[in-house]
């Protein structure tokens, strides 16, 4: 019995010179105790690193860990910007207990060279599913795109992570992470998408889309629509309501 260890949070991107380090694993509980936590990532480079993925609950018992958030991207004198790291994604359940939620996505790094464009923000960490009894996680939410230099292409908007799975007996699916904005630009970059929300078994609750991103302000072709947020989770089989599709960025 025992939870799962939070998964560690991504490296930052602080530089031209490499990606920035993977957060590690966040420690899986064993029948009787806890996972262990995490350390943190090295935080060089222009990529943020991504997020780990949490622990797993304890065999009967126990919750999954969270996943941890992806690194923020690096700001660029020379070139692009550096990318965000995306979210790790959330432990699964013991036999009874739920799901982790998904760790965010990093967001991206500006630049101020032209005609460069913004890097792109980091996709959201998908919730933990949980198995017999239990709450699916819910999804983390996308990284926001940065704005490019002049004359160039605002980055994307992270796309959110889908909620996890509702317990085969009784639990809710997780709700879905909402998209982010897109950076602004010669062209508004795209916003992200909203993350789906999670089926369930038996007996529960489909969990709720995310939100989908706005897109970014652009030049003379405006601003770039937004982005369809995602689907609502199944309802259980015997029992409950289909989680609602999230609005539109």
């Amino acid at each position: 019995m025992g939870n799962g260890g939070a998964g560690g949070t991504g490296g930052i991107g602080a530089s031209t010179n490499g990606p920035g380090g993977a957060g590690g694993a966040g420690g899986s509980a064993g029948l009787l105790g806890d996972g262990g936590a995490s350390a943190m990532a090295s935080a060089t480079g222009a990529n943020g690193g991504p997020g780990g993925d949490g622990g797993h609950g304890g065999f009967f018992w126990g919750n999954g860990g969270a996943g941890g958030d992806g690194g923020a991207g690096g700001a660029s004198t020379v070139g692009s910007g550096g990318s965000g790291g995306n979210g790790g994604c959330g432990g699964l359940s013991g036999m009874i207990g739920n799901g982790g939620a998904g760790g965010n996505g990093g967001d991206d790094g500006a630049t101020i060279d032209a005609p460069a464009n913004g890097g792109s923000g980091g996709w959201g960490g998908f919730g933990g599913d949980a198995k017999i009894i239990g709450f699916g996680g819910i999804g983390g939410a996308g990284g926001t795109g940065a704005a490019g230099g002049i004359g160039g292409i605002g980055g994307g908007g992270g796309t959110g992570g889908n909620g996890g799975h509702g317990a085969v007996l009784f639990g809710n699916g997780g709700a879905g992470g909402p998209g982010r904005a897109g950076g602004g630009g010669l062209f508004g970059g795209q916003g992200g998408y909203g993350g789906e929300g999670g089926d369930t078994g038996l007996l529960g609750n489909g969990g709720d889309g995310g939100a989908g991103g706005a897109g970014g302000v652009g030049g003379p072709a405006g601003p770039k629509p937004g982005s369809d947020g995602g689907n609502g989770g199944a309802r259980g089989l015997l029992f409950g309501t289909a989680g609602t599709s999230g609005g539109h960025g």
